[in-house]
């Protein structure tokens, strides 16, 4: 199931990735791998007894990027450049999430979008989730850009490649 969900999300990755005009130069979203788990640490910690997501594991996979799974569902995938900064993130979730666990997966999105970036406000956050569509509406079958503070967030969801969140520096 893991691998499922690891090359359908790597297809959406590289999908989104295709249009970009220099993919030699890749800029980073300034922080490690450390620092980004804390961030995803602290998020929990500050959304207590709402969530049951916690950082399950976090290890690099067979395809060499480092995954943090929440959930038996929910994973967040993580690409690194050489001096090990993150230079994209994408939360992947299975597409019945959508509607068998839905207020986990509303989770799930703000815990992203507010772990990749840390200045924003609650309300910030809920506003870019509500700019990419996902507050409530139809989750499958949808795609969505939304860019804040420098960073891009595209959405795409899907009955037949699940969701996917992901979050690089435009």
């Amino acid at each position: 199931m893991k691998k499922i969900i690891t090359l359908l999300l790597l297809a959406f990755i590289l999908t989104a990735c295709a249009g970009e005009k220099d993919s030699k130069k890749v800029e980073t979203i300034d922080f490690t791998i450390e620092e980004f788990e804390k961030r995803i640490t602290d998020e929990l910690t500050k959304m207590g007894d709402s969530t049951k997501l916690k950082i399950l594991s976090s290890k690099v996979n067979d395809e060499g990027r480092h995954v943090i799974q929440l959930s038996d569902r929910i994973m967040i995938f993580v690409d690194l450049n050489d001096k090990k900064k993150v230079t994209a993130v994408a939360l992947g979730a299975m597409a019945d999430q959508a509607e068998t666990n839905l207020d986990e997966l509303m989770n799930a999105f703000r815990l992203f979008i507010k772990s990749v970036d840390n200045t924003l406000s609650d309300d910030e956050a809920s506003t870019i989730v509500k700019k990419l569509g996902l507050d409530g509406g139809n989750l499958l079958d949808h795609t969505e850009v939304h860019k804040k503070n420098n960073i891009e967030y595209t959405y795409k969801g899907s009955t037949e490649n699940n969701i996917g969140l992901k979050a690089i520096v435009k």
